[in-house]
């Protein structure tokens, strides 16, 4: 637990990450992770798996009550699904490159997920 004015860096959980900074400020709790800065409304109290983790499932559900903890899991779920489009985005281009290169001249390139046989047939 953490004392007033006390503060703790605690590991990311994603390789290379500096780990994050919890702060207790009064009765106040804040944490630097991208969870507890993207939850905007600062009238609300907001928890992170950070919290959870330090103080234990139970006393964050005392003091966030259920709607903290389902607007917390429910910013993860959308933040992690926005980096995975934005992934899936990033390798769209080298994707396309790789399918298209490689084949004979005058071949179509493979489509992903697509239907290749008239390729494979361009290539008999």
């Amino acid at each position: 637990m953490l004392e007033a004015g006390e503060k703790v860096l605690v590991a990311g959980s994603a390789r290379g990450s500096p780990g994050y900074e919890l702060l207790k400020n009064g009765a106040v709790y804040s944490c630097t992770c991208s969870i507890w800065r993207h939850i905007d409304d600062r009238e609300v109290k907001r928890t992170c798996k950070h919290l959870r983790a330090l103080r234990g499932e139970k006393a964050e559900l005392g003091r966030v009550g259920e709607d903290g903890i389902k607007r917390s899991d429910a910013k993860l779920n959308e933040l992690l699904l926005r980096e995975k489009q934005q992934q899936q985005a990033r390798a769209q281009p080298q994707l396309q490159q790789a399918l298209g290169a490689g084949g004979p001249v005058g071949t179509p390139p493979l489509q992903p997920g697509g239907d290749n046989k008239r390729r494979a047939e361009a290539v008999d």
